[in-house]
């Protein structure tokens, strides 16, 4: 997987809040904005980012069902909400994509987010959300791995996501060669 920071946040200066690097032993907040997920892939995803140096705090109830949504839509934006507002909380990670992200972002308030500047790091449907706290919080956000993805990914996805969330050094991003497609 390769990360990208939306709209280069992390590559220069666009006016988006950029969140502090993070240091061995600072929390990693999971939440689950979409679908709920499994039990097994999101302890080994959270044993990933602890073996990456970094304590993980699930919210509250993230392992609720409703339908193939992880709660209501206003139950999983005011987990949402509670973890970027928790200063002890210095990044938040999406348990998993699906769908139901979209669904939550008009339960979510972007001014109070706006205060809260931290990585925010997913994929899939949580694009809704990454472009979302950009747009409406000038919160700069990381397309990288889910829990429920990390630690089965690629080999070179925990080196890169700790890279993103830990270096000094602006991220480069790096495509293969274009192809043409008709």
């Amino acid at each position: 997987m390769v990360f990208f920071p939306h709209f280069a946040g992390f590559l220069k200066n666009d006016g988006g809040r950029r969140p502090r690097r993070l240091a061995p032993g600072d929390r990693v907040g999971v939440v689950a904005p979409s679908g709920p997920p499994g039990e097994a892939a999101l302890s080994a995803g959270m044993a990933a980012l602890r073996r990456m140096g970094f304590e993980t705090v699930a919210e509250d109830g993230l392992l609720v069902k409703r339908g193939y949504l992880a709660g209501s839509d206003r139950r999983r934006a005011a987990a949402f909400s509670r973890m970027m507002a928790d200063p002890r909380i210095h990044a938040v990670c999406c348990a998993r994509g699906g769908y139901g992200a979209l669904r939550m972002l008009p339960h979510l308030d972007f001014q109070a987010l706006s205060a809260h500047a931290k990585p925010v790091i997913g994929f899939s449907d949580i694009t809704a959300l990454l472009v979302s706290l950009y747009q409406g919080a000038g919160l700069v956000t990381i397309h990288g791995p889910v829990v429920t993805t990390l630690a089965t990914a690629d080999p070179g996805n925990q080196p890169a996501l700790l890279r993103a969330l830990t270096g000094d050094a602006p991220l480069s991003l790096r495509a293969p060669r274009p192809a043409t497609l008709r």
